[in-house]
């Protein structure tokens, strides 16, 4: 039955916000019938819903002071595209551009460079990298993305990057494991280094973000057997915790696994967010505000917060798309161009000179 209200006593459960239960709440009220905060608190709960509130500290956290200037705002690199792939690269580097970074450039193999130069921004700087013959990257390009990295805050590898030679699986793997930065891993970033190694691990200060829809989830894991996610919670959070990575899996009611077993639930977004090219701008926009955070917050700079703030608002940015245009017609780039109506309508104060 798909209720007009619902109201639960105390908290959420998790039906109220796990899909598909969630989605027949109508509107969902959380009545304060005087439980114990001090029980709630000992209950020591593990899963969370990311809140309007979470997004909102985060841009004041990260705003732009009179004196900040591009470097403030964070570098970041992405490493995207090979030969007849470069739209993915394209909208991961605008949607970072457009979610803040002070600067963005996109990495691509030499073949690739002229097409992704011409669809991105003009902010938006490209690098090329050397190449396998099949237009990818090649690990002979590992030395260059390093020494390139030194000047970035973060790198974003694998919107379009093809995942099919393995001089790029061994690229990816290689960039990933001397990383100096935080790293998000996303499309064939991911399926380069399926089934994920068990010697490759996250940490606090260079975290590893990764960014899998169920297809690649289930490829991380190493199976084809779709009943692994049937919890999802409980899958998300063993692969974050057993690897120490920050785990976005997508989907209806996307969920950011932490380290440390804390699961949170977003909830925000739609299912016109279902659309080619969404899962390259979320990297874009996620990337776009870790390079802010370290940019401008430097070693107080959360990797955990900063992911949930983002998720939150790309949802929030494609809510506001759909109101405007409907679901069924919307296209990634539409999630870029309402990033700024997102943020302004939560932190409307921050962005006015």
């Amino acid at each position: 039955m798909r209720a007009d209200v619902t109201v639960t006593m105390t908290a959420p459960k998790p039906a109220n916000v796990l899909p598909l239960a969630a989605s027949y709440n109508g509107e969902l009220i959380v009545a304060d019938i005087g439980s114990p905060t001090e029980l709630i608190d000992a209950a020591q709960s593990k899963l969370f819903v990311a809140q309007e509130s979470d997004a909102r500290d985060w841009l004041i956290q990260t705003r732009y002071a009179p004196d900040s200037y591009k470097t403030t705002h964070g570098h970041a690199l992405i490493v995207a595209g090979s030969r007849g792939f470069t739209g993915a690269a394209a909208l991961c580097g605008n949607a970072a551009m457009r979610a803040g970074a002070g600067l963005v450039t996109v990495a691509t193999p030499a073949s690739a460079q002229p097409l992704v130069a011409m669809q991105v921004m003009p902010e938006v700087m490209t690098t090329a990298l050397a190449e396998t013959d099949r237009g990818a990257v090649s690990d002979d390009a590992i030395d260059h993305v390093l020494r390139f990295a030194e000047r970035a805050n973060v790198i974003a590898i694998g919107p379009g990057l093809s995942s099919e030679d393995e001089r790029t699986r061994s690229f990816v793997r290689a960039l990933v494991e001397h990383r100096t930065t935080p790293v998000v891993v996303d499309a064939d970033g991911l399926n380069c280094l399926a089934p994920w190694p068990d010697d490759l691990h996250g940490s606090r200060e260079y975290a590893i973000v990764l960014t899998p829809h169920p297809g690649e989830m289930l490829r991380l894991i190493g199976t084809e057997d779709k009943s692994a996610l049937t919890n999802r919670v409980a899958a998300a959070r063993a692969f974050a915790t057993a690897h120490e990575v920050i785990l976005v899996l997508k989907g209806a009611r996307s969920l950011v696994a932490s380290p440390d077993g804390r699961v949170f639930v977003n909830p925000t977004g739609n299912a016109g967010l279902g659309t080619a090219g969404a899962g390259d701008t979320l990297t874009g926009i996620i990337t776009g505000f870790l390079a802010q955070a370290y940019g401008t917050l430097k070693h107080d700079a959360d990797a955990l917060t900063t992911v949930i703030a983002a998720l939150y608002i790309s949802g929030l940015a494609g809510d506001l798309a759909a109101r405007e245009l409907g679901m069924r017609t919307m296209v990634a780039s539409d999630i870029r161009e309402h990033l700024s109506a997102a943020i302004c309508s939560l932190d409307p104060e921050g962005e006015e000179p």
